[in-house]
């Protein structure tokens, strides 16, 4: 359960994701202010956080630009992707209701069927707050285990390194890691 203090968090920081969205200073790019600001309070590089988005939900939108969208679901190595937060947690619904567990949610992509003990509701799990935090939990943990963003994120992704999955994706989120760093500049 979520404490009073949890739900303020929840509330600024769903403020500071509306207004978020496209965080450029003049001609710079910049990590989007939500990222930032929850890798800031979750202790992790803003980079590597970011990084990690991309590397789950990344997408071209509508204007051209590429960037990580909060409203989608892998299953089955498919993407739902849904116009807003109701109709994920709509579609969400639906999985469950057919009987699917194993799904993954979000910006973050994380896994309903192996993390949903970390939240009050699948409705709680698909907002891109409680998706972002779940998300730092996680990727917290594989770091405190390896002591390496790097195969942090790949153990995100998978934690056992089954097939060398963990390994491949590893290998891209560093290619990620790089370009932020090379392009980002705020």
């Amino acid at each position: 359960m979520v404490s009073r203090q949890g739900y303020l968090k929840l509330l600024v920081s769903s403020v500071l994701f509306v207004g978020s969205i496209g965080d450029v200073h003049g001609s710079e790019k910049c990590i989007p202010y939500f990222f930032r600001h929850v890798a800031a309070q979750e202790s992790i590089p803003a980079d590597k956080f970011y990084a990690l988005a991309l590397q789950e939900s990344g997408m071209k939108m509508q204007d051209g630009s590429f960037g990580p969208w909060p409203y989608v679901i892998n299953h089955k190595g498919k993407a739902f992707v849904y116009p807003d937060y109701q109709a994920l947690v709509l579609g969400a619904n639906e999985f469950v209701g057919k009987g699917y567990l194993t799904f993954d949610v979000g910006y973050f992509q994380v896994n309903w069927r192996w993390h949903s003990e970390r939240v009050k509701s699948l409705a709680h799990f698909a907002h891109p707050v409680v998706n972002a935090r779940v998300a730092a939990q996680i990727f917290r943990e594989q770091y405190r285990k390896h002591g390496d963003w790097s195969v942090a994120a790949g153990r995100y992704h998978n934690p056992s390194n089954t097939n060398g999955f963990a390994d491949r994706y590893e290998s891209s989120y560093r290619d990620w890691v790089v370009k932020i760093g090379r392009e980002y500049r705020c």
